[in-house]
């Protein structure tokens, strides 16, 4: 399902298959602004999702939104897979639907509705971890954070994080990471034993799967968001489509945390 929108929101294009998931003729549709077909609750994380996206020099995004469908009565969750258009003021949006599990949609609401509260980093750290769970499973995942050029350990579950501190003091020195870093794209790794972008860790042989995400935020690289498995093959191009959603998300999540306990600072002082 397909739309061409301009950068200012408004739909130019939509093939027949969207305008049927959306129950209008096509000529209902173009012209319109497509947040008229957003559900009223995400309207204000999408308006500030997409200017991000689509702001010149952006490469696009991957959003996740809940339709409005057959005059507002019906709703389904999708993905908006963002892309640009060259020398075009607007944007290819390729819309999926049915990929999204109730549990990865909730995990995705809990995850948004910590945009817009005032929960401390710690708090958000722990929500992230929790919720990832939900939406990509594995045993052990991990918040990676870039600080002073170089990526430190922020935050895990599953990990002994003393041990893993102690043997790694940049992460930008494990290959995988550094490929994250330099490509500001998701890894995905399903055998390790058969990769040279992996270094085992004391402690950590058991590990057969791993899959990493960019934490971006305004197209800057803040860190990565990583997720282990003890089975080889555990992960999959849905895992690493929802995933990359996911860490969006988490990205902006943290930013905000950390933007807040900042201004807690300055007002203590």
């Amino acid at each position: 399902m397909i739309s061409l929108i301009g950068r200012e929101g408004t739909i130019r294009h939509v093939s027949p298959a969207m305008a049927d998931l959306l129950g209008r003729s096509s000529q209902e549709i173009v012209g319109s602004s497509f947040r008229r077909f957003i559900a009223l609750r995400d309207r204000r994380y999408i308006a500030h999702a997409w200017a991000a996206a689509t702001a010149p020099g952006a490469s696009g995004g991957v959003l996740w939104v809940t339709l409005l469908t057959h005059d507002g009565h019906h709703t389904v969750s999708a993905i908006m897979n963002i892309a640009p258009i060259a020398d075009r003021d607007e944007f290819m949006v390729i819309y999926e639907t049915g990929n999204l599990q109730a549990e990865q949609s909730s995990a995705l609401t809990s995850v948004i509705t910590a945009l817009s509260s005032t929960l401390s980093l710690s708090q958000v750290f722990d929500l992230i971890l929790e919720q990832v769970k939900r939406v990509i499973p594995g045993e052990n995942s991990a918040i990676l954070l870039m600080r002073k050029g170089q990526i430190h350990l922020a935050r895990g579950s599953g990990y002994e994080l003393a041990a893993l501190q102690a043997q790694i003091n940049d992460w930008l020195t494990m290959p995988n990471i550094r490929k994250i870093h330099e490509t500001c794209a998701p890894l995905l790794i399903d055998t390790l034993s058969e990769t040279s972008n992996w270094i085992f860790l004391e402690g950590h042989e058991r590990i057969r799967s791993w899959i990493g995400f960019p934490l971006m935020y305004k197209s800057r690289f803040c860190g990565v968001l990583e997720i282990t498995s003890e089975r080889p093959d555990a992960f999959t191009m849905a895992d690493y489509s929802i995933g990359q959603l996911f860490a969006q998300q988490a990205a902006a999540a943290i930013r905000h945390a950390q933007l807040y306990r900042a201004a807690r600072v300055r007002a203590q002082r």
